[in-house]
Formats: C-alpha cells, sequence, structure tokens
C-alpha cells in the first residue's frame, strides 16, 4: 500500500524555454530524461540535479520536426526521439572517463558539522554525460508509440493493420521483462496488457489483458521491482477494483475548490516506488489578453509505503509502519487513546473513595 505524502515539487528547466512534454527513466531508474518540442535534457535522481541537456537547431526542427516521444535503450547508452515528420532521432549516450562526477559534497569546516560516518557520505557519484546526435531515420507513417525490447526497437503507426476497428492504434506503451508483457494505452482511452507464451512474440501466440471500467486512459507506467501497472485517466479517477482480482490499483486525485488543478500527461516511476515523476498542466487563474495562461511543469510526487510490502507477516501490533525514502512513519495513537482513558478512570476512583 502507496500513500502520497507532502504536496508535490516542481523542477526549474533553466536551459529550456519550451514546455515538457514527457518524462521518461532509464532501466535501473538512476537517470531520467525531460523532453521538450526542441531539447532533451538528462537528469540524475539522488541528488536531483541536472547533468546535460541537449537543444536542436531551427535548421532540424524544420526538417525533422518537433520531439514527441522519447526512449532509453535498456543499456542507456542510447536514447531515441521520434518527430512530428515521422523521423526517428538516435542519440549515442556519452561518459566523459577524464571527469571523475560532476558534483563533489565538501565537509565543513567547524567541526561540530563534519561528518564522520561513512554513511552520511554520498555514494552514489553523478557521471558527465553528454549527448550526441549519430543517425536519423524516417518513416513512411505516424508515429503514435515506441519501445524498446532488449537490443530492438518496437514503433507503432497510426495505420497498422492488425487492428479491425478503423482510427484504433497504440497511443502510449511501456515494457516490462520482469512482468513479461506490454502495458498499452489504446486511442479509444482503453487500457490493456499484453504478454505471450513465447519470448519471441509471434503473432499468433500475443493475447492481450483489458482492464474493466477503463474507457478514458491517456498514458501508462510500470513500476518493474513491485510489479505494478500505473494508468493516467483523463478524469483523474481510478477504477474500482478489488484486491481478489489479482492486482491492487494506486489512484491519487488532486482537487482545489470544485475542479481538478491539474492534468498529468506523462509519469514514471522512481527507484524503489517512493517517487512519481509528472508532466503536469497546471492552469492559471490570471488572464492575459483575455486568454487562461497554461503552465506545464515537471512535477515530483512523494509516496510512502507500508512496511509489510517488503516484510510480509501476520501481526497483532496495531501500530502502522510507513517507510519513505527519508523518513520514517510510525503511528503511536492507539496506545496514547487507550492510557489516557485509563489514567483518568483511576482518577476519578480515587476521588470518589476520597470523598466517601
Amino acid at each position: 500500500m502507496y500513500f502520497p505524502i507532502g504536496w508535490p515539487k516542481y523542477l526549474e528547466l533553466q536551459n529550456c524555454r519550451s514546455s515538457p512534454i514527457s518524462v521518461f527513466c532509464n532501466r535501473d531508474r538512476s537517470l531520467f530524461g525531460v523532453l521538450t518540442n526542441d531539447s532533451i535534457s538528462i537528469w540524475y535522481i539522488r541528488p536531483c540535479v541536472e547533468v546535460t541537456c541537449f537543444k536542436r537547431s531551427k535548421e532540424s526542427i524544420d526538417a525533422f520536426g518537433i520531439n514527441q516521444l522519447a526512449e532509453w535503450k535498456p543499456d542507456s547508452l542510447m536514447i531515441v526521439i521520434t518527430t512530428s515528420l515521422n523521423h526517428l532521432l538516435f542519440f549515442q549516450v556519452e561518459v566523459d572517463d577524464s571527469v571523475k562526477y560532476l558534483y563533489e559534497q565538501l565537509d565543513s569546516k567547524i567541526s561540530g558539522l563534519r561528518r564522520e560516518s561513512d554513511e552520511l557520505y554520498l555514494k552514489e557519484k553523478v557521471p558527465p554525460i553528454s549527448l550526441e546526435h549519430i543517425h536519423t531515420l524516417c518513416l513512411s507513417s505516424k508515429i503514435s508509440s515506441l519501445v524498446c525490447i532488449r537490443d530492438e526497437l518496437m514503433v507503432t503507426t497510426v495505420d497498422g493493420s492488425t487492428f479491425h476497428e478503423v482510427n484504433l492504434f497504440v497511443k502510449s506503451m511501456e515494457y516490462s521483462p520482469i512482468i513479461g508483457g506490454f502495458s498499452v494505452v489504446l486511442s479509444n482511452g482503453q487500457a490493456c496488457f499484453i504478454t505471450a507464451s513465447t519470448l519471441k512474440f509471434e503473432p499468433h501466440q500475443v493475447f492481450g489483458i483489458f482492464a474493466q471500467d477503463v474507457q478514458n486512459a491517456l498514458c501508462t507506467a510500470v513500476n518493474h521491482r513491485y510489479r505494478l501497472i500505473a494508468y493516467g485517466l483523463k478524469n483523474k479517477d481510478f477504477p474500482d477494483i478489488e484486491t481478489a482480482a489479482g492486482g491492487s490499483w494506486l489512484g491519487l486525485r488532486i482537487s482545489r475548490c470544485y475542479e481538478n488543478a491539474l492534468r498529468i500527461s506523462s509519469i514514471e516511476w522512481g527507484p524503489e516506488g517512493y517517487h512519481l515523476w509528472t508532466v503536469v498542466e497546471k492552469p492559471s487563474i490570471k488572464v492575459v489578453n483575455q486568454a487562461f495562461c497554461v503552465n506545464i511543469k515537471v512535477a515530483l510526487f512523494q509516496f510512502a509505503k507500508s512496511a509489510l510490502t517488503v516484510n510480509a507477516g501476520m501481526t497483532g501490533r496495531e501500530h502502522v509502519f510507513l517507510q519513505a525514502e527519508d523518513r520514517l512513519y510510525i503511528s503511536a495513537g492507539a496506545d496514547i487513546i487507550h492510557n489516557k482513558p485509563i489514567n483518568s478512570e483511576r482518577d476519578n476512583e480515587s476521588e470518589i473513595n476520597a470523598s466517601s
């Protein structure tokens, strides 16, 4: 069970003037990218800092179109970007070996503020990363989604011939090697999970499992560690599905006054399920030239999970343990509720005996 804690945090994109389109993580969830219309930036998750940013030239945008989708290669050495003019742009991710790391945490000269334990040191070093455009591929049809399968790239288009219904195509897709299939969102709003009996995903061995009562899905994300599949819905609601069906769903609904304030268009899980990176559309109340201003930003939602998700077992304790990334929540309300009435009753009994 996961619980949202605190308010969402927003990232400031220093080198990007255009609004973010989507967020995407690599396989081990140590890096995530932010895609805009004309740029791509790579961020390190812990600590959350920007490592590099590649901005396309005006000539490149005129020739190939603006950015739309992005996908990491499983070994994190290449990134593929789709454009509005049906092109695939391949970027090579390079690490500069001459530089050890980009960020270094220094100790204070004051003895009381100096770190003495090895656990306080930042063990994960931020690597110096650079992006280089190495190849371009043009397709004859509009690209709707893409996903990497090991060393292969699977691309879906709007004129796919595998669907019998007219104008039906794959809108969003995520692959999970641990679960063994694809989490898919179709253009009509339906959400399904596609798997096969073999690893080759041959056409006659592929079958899909549709999510019940889901007709307005927009995007999807997969938590590989805990085998969770999340679907972002257009109305910000979540389907009511019993846990006896074999799965659990987590929905987060944020409201301001009588209407929702945020519209989520892209989601990605953090490395351990404590974070959820999203691209949100936040309408502003201010009116400029009789038109509403819309702010699209990258928001970070923090979560706390129950300790029973890792150490499942029966217990007779009434305490609740919630574990977050840097804190632990322990409920102590049961002891306070039970102790106070008992003490108050004993005080009342002693007063009655004394008066008698």
